[in-house]
């Protein structure tokens, strides 16, 4: 642990991580955390590594693959992942798969902020929360920090430190702003988004590939960290240790006239294929005739993966999500949807609807149920029915 100083990020926690002792494995084991860089070794959670400020991974012992099936979170595979005081979880994870072509994708544009963060979000926001301090100072990743921040909302002040305007999406900030986020324009010590909670996030994505046995021989990746890829074979490499045996290699997809992250270096077993940016934006265009808005990124490793065959691209974040909306909740039907969830007591969107009578279209339903929630008005929660996770919309008193 960073023996003496203060979690990077947590701004006046008055909480040392030396002997914190938030983390409860119940793998079987403890957790150790080590640095891929000069080795450094530590019983417990570290985020980076105090020496060199390398990334750190966490190791378990005993690890046993057991999923818990009524769980609709990433959580139902807690016995591969760190167990926090707190859970935080907006029902994170099991994102559906589909077929596009000769390949299959992964849409981790169905999150809750409509980008695999997500995953790490839950599990970063579980740590600080059994932490208990009050602010976190998040360094500004796209996509990373807007989840963070819509994860952390209500249970920490959050600052996010923008060093690179130049680099900042500006939608992106009026996001932050509109969740209370203060922004401030200097460095220093915060909280990145290369860390060992992240990874601890983002693997859970290879497990949902093996459970649901995906017929795929590999599952490219977009790479600009190269977080993610790392991430993936971290889960695979666990799944093996507790007993799984699956044959899955991950790709990496970079742009041609990208830069090569030196993280790649770390993790040999990613198989790395470039691409040009004209392959990119037809598999872009191919992505958005299927209804699916994804970024550049994203588009890349569709494009490695009709390359390849028959493959499995994850698609990590999309176009649209964010958009600003207008608050609606005196319209004819915001106030149908209210009333009749009101009455339902919990219900999904089609039944709203169909409780409606057809007077209104589902579409409108759920853009609807979506303004009702940025106002407070409507709450959620995730089940699992019939193998397949289910939104669950609930009224709330104000």
């Amino acid at each position: 642990m960073f023996a003496g100083r203060e979690l990077p990020g947590l701004i006046g926690s008055g909480v040392m991580l030396l002997g914190c002792g938030v983390v409860d494995y119940r793998g079987g084991g403890g957790v150790v955390s080590k640095c891929v860089v000069c080795g450094y070794s530590s019983d417990g959670v570290v985020l980076r590594c105090p020496r060199c400020w390398g990334l750190v991974t966490l190791g378990y012992e005993g690890l046993r693959w057991r999923v818990n099936e009524k769980e609709a979170s990433i959580w139902r595979y807690s016995s591969l992942l760190p167990e926090f005081g707190r859970r935080v979880s907006l029902g994170e994870g099991l994102t559906p798969v589909r077929r596009v072509g000769t390949i299959y994708v992964k849409l981790e544009t169905t999150n809750p902020t409509g980008s695999y963060a997500d995953r790490a979000s839950s599990v970063l926001a579980s740590y600080i929360a059994s932490v208990g301090t009050s602010k976190v100072l998040i360094r500004y990743a796209e996509d990373f920090t807007y989840s963070l921040a819509t994860y952390l909302r209500g249970l920490v002040d959050v600052q996010v430190s923008l060093p690179k305007p130049a680099e900042v999406d500006p939608l992106e900030v009026l996001s932050l702003a509109e969740l209370g986020v203060a922004i401030t324009f200097e460095g220093g010590e915060s909280l990145v988004y290369e860390n060992s909670l992240t990874v601890e996030g983002l693997k859970t994505i290879a497990y949902e590939i093996v459970e649901r046995s995906v017929p795929v021989e590999r599952v490219v990746v977009p790479v600009e960290t190269g977080l993610l890829a790392f991430a993936l074979v971290k889960g695979l490499r666990e799944v093996r240790e507790a007993g799984i045996d699956i044959n899955y290699e991950v790709v990496g997809a970079v742009v041609e006239g990208g830069e090569s992250n030196t993280l790649l270096s770390w993790i040999p077993e990613v198989r790395v294929e470039r691409v040009d940016l004209e392959e990119v934006i037809e598999s872009m265009v191919l992505l958005a005739k299927r209804g699916i808005k994804a970024k550049l990124l994203s588009a890349a490793a569709v494009a490695v993966a009709s390359r390849l065959g028959s493959n499995l691209a994850v698609i990590t974040a999309g176009y649209g999500r964010r958009r600003l909306r207008r608050l609606c909740t005196k319209s004819k039907v915001g106030r149908e949807v209210l009333r009749t969830l009101k009455k339902l007591n919990e219900a999904t969107a089609y039944e709203i609807w169909s409780e409606l009578g057809g007077r209104f279209s589902l579409r409108g339903v759920y853009k609807s149920l979506a303004t009702l929630e940025e106002q407070g008005l409507v709450s959620y929660r995730y089940i699992v029915k019939g193998g397949r996770k289910v939104k669950l919309y609930k009224a709330l008193d104000r």
